[in-house]
């Protein structure tokens, strides 16, 4: 069986084989499995096309796209050779389209959510993905549909959309270090001049109002007040940059706090191992691939109780879950995880029994191949 992974949305080509991309690890997983399977992005121009062969199985097709949806020909998808599809739709415009072309062509497919809804908190933004999510209905009603979390899952029954099943995402054991390196990790601490005493805390992701990266400088200062020796490394990009730099700088502990824009997937491994927690304060967080990545490399992770860490984290077990932002409660749970080591095993253990492609995608080719029976 030919297996194609569409995703309904722009390809974010710097990302591919360099970062765990959900549908390529899913690809690599069903190939192991014996099967063929490709992946399907699309692009907004011609320029970006012709440059776009990284992958041997990864395909790339045009299409018109208005902010971050796209419109898609029929007549395009007319290039896919496929005997089964699993479509990335989340609340996506075009995804009635590809999901009407399936059923012309008696192609047995499922649709894959990790969001239905818009998580946006802009008022055309909700209009607009209501307008879509009424559009979508209809056909979804009739799909097989599955989600990433119990959350969506929720959420899509309460909308009278059926759901089959949750399938979470999962980690390309391609990209990750074995166990073999870690005899051999660079001391990060050492070449960013961090005591080697000092307790670590990793913030990663998006600088944007959701993500929250200014908690994490409240918190590093709480610590600081309080006479404890900590650091905070604070990873990522995004449109509160400036202000998260100057709040650093205004900072009465600015030493203690490393700023970094980006640092290449390849490297990021050094900086899970070499903190003591990561901290994930997205309280809409769809499901957390830096937090699989975290408990994989024996990080300790605290988050806000959002949909992807409230499947992933078992509180007090492989990590810790917080239902508010007060500074002294972060502080608190943070000290907490310090001391308790089995967190560090427990993390490892759920990522490597649930949260590996190459488990995961059997879950997948089992409901596909219902179709076919």
């Amino acid at each position: 069986m030919k297996i194609t992974i569409l995703r309904v949305g722009l390809a974010i080509q710097e990302k591919e084989g360099t970062y765990n991309v959900q549908e390529i690890g899913l690809s690599k997983a069903l190939c192991n499995l014996g099967y063929e399977a490709d992946v399907v992005y699309f692009l907004d121009s011609i320029e970006r096309l012709l440059c776009s062969c990284k992958n041997s199985n990864v395909k790339y097709l045009p299409c018109k796209s208005i902010g971050h949806q796209i419109i898609i020909k029929k007549s395009v998808l007319s290039e896919i050779d496929s005997d089964a599809m699993i479509i990335f739709c989340d609340n996506k415009l075009s995804s009635n389209i590809v999901i009407r072309w399936c059923n012309d062509r008696r192609i047995p497919y499922m649709c894959y959510f990790g969001l239905y809804k818009t998580d946006s908190s802009r008022v055309l933004n909700k209009i607009i993905g209501g307008l879509i999510t009424r559009l979508n209905r209809r056909e979804l009603k009739n799909s097989i549909n599955v989600t990433k979390t119990n959350a969506v899952k929720n959420i899509l029954e309460a909308n009278d959309v059926p759901v089959k099943g949750v399938i979470p995402v999962g980690l390309d054991e391609e990209l990750l270090r074995k166990e073999e390196d870690i005899g051999v990790i660079v001391d990060v601490r050492k070449k960013l001049g961090i005591n080697l005493e000092s307790k670590v805390l990793l913030f990663v992701g998006r600088l944007t109002e959701v993500k929250n990266p200014l908690l994490a400088i409240e918190i590093i200062e709480r610590f600081i007040e309080c006479g404890e020796d900590f650091t905070l490394i604070l990873i990522g990009n995004g449109r509160l940059k400036a202000q998260v730099l100057k709040r650093i700088d205004n900072s009465k502990c600015k030493d203690h706090i490393i700023y970094i824009e980006q640092v290449p997937y390849e490297l990021m491994f050094q900086y899970y191992m070499t903190a003591d927690c990561f901290l994930n304060f997205s309280n809409i967080e769809i499901f957390g691939m830096a937090i699989l990545e975290s408990l994989y490399y024996g990080c300790r992770v605290i988050a806000y109780k959002a949909p992807g860490p409230l499947d992933i984290i078992e509180h007090g077990k492989n990590g810790l879950l917080l239902s508010n932002y007060d500074v002294d409660n972060w502080c608190e749970s943070i000290k907490q995880a310090m001391q308790t080591d089995s967190l560090i095993l427990e993390g490892k253990r759920t990522v490597r029994e649930k949260y590996m492609w190459n488990q995961i995608a059997k879950a997948f080719v089992e409901l596909l191949e219902e179709q076919n029976e």
